[in-house]
């Protein structure tokens, strides 16, 4: 009986950090495309990677506004969850080493500590699933990897 009821809380607290993240990362993509908040959408995030000398920096630019956009949605959705949460978490711990690292801790100093956040609950989705409310169970897809006992026992699903 208790093991059920933390399975239902686990699989609840991957739902909800599923939903979370999902969010944050569509309306940062819909913020580089469109340009939320009066940036200046797609033009000032092209100029935001050419300023840190990235190669082709309009290639660069859609690539990480449309990942961020799509998988954000498929994250809402529970759609292929680990596949988006591996992603994600490439793509933020680039931002991690190249932009915030410099910039030290806090969020308020452009630091790591959003950043953190983003790449743990990735790392967490990657592990376990989308949880509760995930189309990913409706389609019979199961989670690549199980935890079998504790959390320092990570095995391949079979």
């Amino acid at each position: 009986m208790l093991d059920a009821m933390i399975g239902k809380q686990w699989k609840l607290a991957l739902g909800i950090l599923r939903l979370t993240v999902g969010l944050i990362f569509l309306i940062h993509g819909l913020q580089k495309t469109i340009g939320l908040d009066e940036s200046g959408g797609i033009q000032q995030t092209i100029q935001a990677f050419s300023q840190l000398n990235f190669y082709y920096p309009a290639l660069v630019a859609w690539i990480v506004s449309l990942v961020e956009l799509l998988g954000g949605g498929l994250l809402l959705l529970g759609f292929y969850t680990q596949a988006v949460a591996l992603l994600f978490v490439l793509m933020t711990s680039v931002s991690f080493f190249l932009v915030h690292l410099p910039n030290g801790f806090f969020v308020a100093n452009n630091g790591i500590e959003f950043h953190l956040s983003l790449i743990s609950i990735n790392l967490c989705l990657l592990l376990s699933g989308g949880g509760l409310w995930a189309m990913d169970s409706t389609r019979g897809h199961r989670s690549k990897w199980v935890f079998t006992g504790s959390a320092s026992r990570i095995k391949p699903n079979p």
